[in-house]
């Protein structure tokens, strides 16, 4: 999972996924929109005295080139570039701190966003989906968890 903050609204958005569904996407896209980063990798809380503390995760991200130079070229590092059929391959360390929120740790934001990306082809813009069902809500968490665990 990784976090993005939106200070304004006290809003935290942890977008949870797999390999190649789509987080990192969201996340660049969030930082666009002048969200703050909050975590790339591995969201951590813990609930402690009836609050939730959460806290910094990661400030890099392993990018796909072609994901850098077709969609968000603002954060494409200088240097070699990849030739054109392995660039969908190859991944890069980007560095995005500068990008980061002011503090390590949120405590009870007002709300809490939980985004499950899937990437498919045909889509010109990004479709959201509320998940308002308790139960495929828990199973979309659980199939996340047992994927790490596993």
């Amino acid at each position: 999972a990784c976090a993005l903050h939106q200070e304004d609204s006290d809003t935290l958005y942890v977008i949870i996924g797999g390999a190649g569904s789509g987080k990192s996407v969201y996340l660049l896209s969030g930082l666009e929109k002048g969200m703050k980063l909050f975590s790339t990798e591995t969201v951590h809380f813990r609930f402690d005295e009836g609050k939730i503390i959460w806290y910094m995760g990661s400030l890099v991200d392993n990018l796909r080139y072609g994901t850098l130079i077709h969609d968000f070229p603002r954060f494409l590092p200088t240097g070699d570039i990849p030739d054109p059929l392995s660039r969908w391959q190859k991944k890069v360390a980007i560095d995005l701190s500068e990008f980061r929120a002011p503090q390590e740790t949120i405590t009870n934001p007002r709300a809490v966003h939980i985004l499950f990306p899937r990437i498919e082809k045909g889509y010109e813009q990004s479709v959201l989906s509320p998940v308002r069902d308790d139960r495929k809500a828990a199973k979309n968490l659980f199939d996340n968890i047992t994927q790490k665990i596993a």
